[in-house]
């Protein structure tokens, strides 16, 4: 059912002329209506996540093709001069994932009434950090360190 959410909201964002940082905003809040409702919905989550080696190993195929999707979006961005271009999108995508997954891992912990507060928050500060940067830009990609040929 996420997977399915996250394909649309892809999709969509592909043939949208909305900002990026309001698709990523609609991003994060769509795929958190269900977990809002419930704390104990993150914790049955994440204790799904680490019960077995099989289980795990679904899990991650499960997290490589939503990083994909995501990664799709933020090459997207990228390409629409509004995401940072010197790293690359899977990476600025699993960097996104991992904390708002952190965030909602926290959340689940006090399982108060603060989710929405803290994916907001969370959500301006990554902004700031994957925001199109013209100096960023003129890098394009971080390159790897050279090796040296050992003949």
């Amino acid at each position: 059912m996420q997977l399915g959410k996250l394909e649309a909201i892809v999709r969509d964002a592909k043939q949208s002329d909305l900002p990026m940082q309001d698709v990523l905003r609609i991003l994060v809040l769509r795929m958190t209506e269900e977990p809002i409702r419930n704390p104990a919905i993150i914790r049955a989550l994440l204790l799904a996540n680490l019960s077995s080696v099989r289980v795990r190993g679904a899990m991650l195929r499960i997290h490589d093709r939503n990083r994909a999707l995501l990664g799709q979006l933020i090459r997207h961005g990228q390409e629409r001069s509004e995401i940072r271009t010197d790293l690359p999108p899977e990476e600025i995508a699993q960097v996104w994932r991992q904390t708002i997954f952190g965030t909602l891992l926290f959340w689940s912990l006090a399982g108060d009434a603060s989710l929405t507060e803290r994916i907001e928050q969370s959500l301006s500060v990554l902004w700031t950090g994957i925001a199109f940067r013209p100096s960023a830009d003129n890098v394009k990609r971080r390159k790897k360190p050279e090796t040296k040929d050992e003949n």
